[in-house]
């Protein structure tokens, strides 16, 4: 195996800023028209140098240095995470310039301006959320970590990766009872192999033996033949007490809202014909997760998903399956069984939510 592939990724590059230009394509743009411009996250990270989600780009500010238009023209900024022209979502910033058209009588808001004489704009300084800052960097550095799709890309595993690979298994025991596990497989059953975010927490966690008093520790935890993998069974209660933990720890856009990315709207703010193209150059200035390159800024704990595939053995009744995820119940009949994959039911509810 190639030695780069074994490396543990770099995730900061260790740059305090990083210019950019946009440019707008302004032709026909008439008095008060807006138009945007932008990066996605995923170029926004390669621009600053961080290779991971961007709960690791610790943006400070961002310099806006003018635009390319002649002298004259004004334009008026707003920056955000959405290239809607409706709902541009702000950044959270303190920064505010105030335009008023004295022809209409109405005055604009944005975070910066160009007017003749001053092309040079105050610095825009980024706001963290409040999620943020509780969180830290060394929670998004074990993020980032852990919760890789794989070990090649810093794609993180998404909220609706929790049910991937899950199985309801449910047992009619009569007399409205009903008994209860989950299998959960290293990959989803639906033949694209989607990677599982629980069963990655069962895997990593596994050893410590404050995880579930140690129920899940490889000698205690019951496995069981699934769909071509090895399911590891969990109870109804313990797959319900984590389900929604996990879930709010892999969801990162109301946490980090530069997972959305960075764009600029740009208002024409004069009737003067403008030219066919504007450009806009910019610098954003960013904290690196270390004053000095060091291993701090690789991810040394890199875990890699030692999670294998297992073909399910030919031998094994669907009787002999059902009691070692039912063990309490007696007499287990596959015509008492239901199994239920979660993320085929989960896709099912979002259609019939859209037709409806």
């Amino acid at each position: 195996m190639d030695a780069q592939e074994n490396a543990n990724p770099i995730v900061d590059h260790m740059l305090t800023s990083a210019d950019f230009a946009l440019k707008f394509d302004t032709k026909g743009m008439k008095q008060h028209e807006t138009r945007v411009l932008g990066f996605t996250r995923e170029q926004l990270g390669n621009g600053i140098g961080v290779n991971a989600d961007s709960s690791l780009f610790n943006l400070q500010r961002v310099d806006l240095h003018g635009t390319s238009a002649p002298l004259g023209h004004s334009f008026g900024f707003v920056l955000g995470h959405s290239d809607n022209l409706k709902t541009p979502d702000g950044i959270l910033t303190g920064a505010k310039a105030i335009f008023t058209d004295q022809t209409t009588g109405a005055a604009h808001l944005f975070h910066a301006l160009t007017v003749p004489g001053k092309n040079k704009m105050e610095s825009i300084h980024v706001h963290q959320t409040e999620a943020a800052k509780l969180q830290g960097t060394q929670t998004a550095l074990r993020r980032a970590a852990r919760w890789r799709e794989n070990t090649a890309g810093d794609k993180l595993l998404s909220p609706e990766s929790v049910v991937h690979g899950v199985t309801e298994s449910s047992l009619d025991l009569g007399n409205g009872k009903k008994s209860v596990k989950y299998l959960v497989t290293p990959y989803s059953t639906d033949g694209e192999m989607k990677p599982s975010a629980m069963h990655r927490l069962l895997a990593q966690n596994g050893n410590n033996k404050q995880f579930f008093g140690g129920r899940y520790h490889p000698a205690n935890r019951k496995t069981v033949p699934h769909l071509g993998q090895e399911a590891i069974v969990m109870t109804d209660a313990d797959f319900n007490a984590i389900k929604a933990p996990l879930t709010d720890s892999l969801e990162l856009t109301s946490k980090h809202p530069f997972e959305n990315g960075f764009y600029v709207h740009m208002t024409k703010l004069d009737d003067l014909e403008p030219p066919d193209h504007v450009t806009l150059g910019g610098t954003f200035v960013r904290e690196p997760l270390a004053t000095t390159e060091s291993s701090f800024a690789r991810l040394n704990d890199l875990v890699r998903d030692e999670s294998q595939t297992l073909t399910a053995q030919a031998n094994t009744s669907t009787a002999d399956i059902l009691k070692a995820i039912h063990p309490e119940c007696k007499g287990v009949t596959a015509e008492q069984a239901t199994m239920t994959a979660l993320d085929a039911a989960m896709t099912d509810l979002d259609v019939a939510s859209e037709e409806a």
